[in-house]
C-alpha cells in the first residue's frame, strides 16, 4: 500500500466525533447503526492505543490482532458485520489521512 502524508493528529475523541458526524450527514445511517459503527470504531482506537500505536501508524497486523482478540466473544455474523463497518471507518480514516496508509481493503469478510 502507497503511504500518504498524514493530518495533523487528531485526539481519539475528535477521530470519533468526526466520523459520528460523516456516518449521520452523508450516509444518513440509523441511529442504532450509528452507535454500533461509532462505539466500534472507538474500541479499535482504545485497542490500538493500548498496544502503543496511535492510528497513524496501524498496519493490517493490529487490525488482526484486533479481532483475534474479540473473535471468541463475538458470532461468525457479527464478525462479518464488524468487518463491514471497520472498513467503513478505516476508508474514512484514510481519506482524512488519519493514518499512513489505508487499511481497510486488508479487512476480509
Amino acid at each position: 500500500m502507497s503511504e500518504m502524508s498524514l493530518q495533523a493528529p487528531l485526539s481519539q475523541e475528535e477521530m470519533v466525533e468526526s466520523y459520528r458526524r460523516w456516518v449521520v450527514e452523508a450516509r444518513g445511517l440509523a441511529k442504532a447503526t450509528e452507535a454500533e459503527r461509532v462505539a466500534l470504531a472507538r474500541r479499535l482506537l482504545e485497542f490500538l492505543w493500548g498496544c502503543g500505536r496511535a492510528l497513524a501508524d496501524a498496519r493490517a497486523v493490529d487490525v488482526d490482532a484486533f479481532f483475534a482478540e474479540n473473535a471468541q466473544r463475538w458470532k461468525r455474523s457479527t464478525v462479518r458485520q464488524f468487518s463491514g463497518c471497520l472498513r467503513d471507518f478505516l476508508s474514512y480514516a484514510a481519506q482524512r489521512r488519519w493514518c499512513s496508509q489505508n487499511l481497510s481493503p486488508s479487512i476480509l469478510s
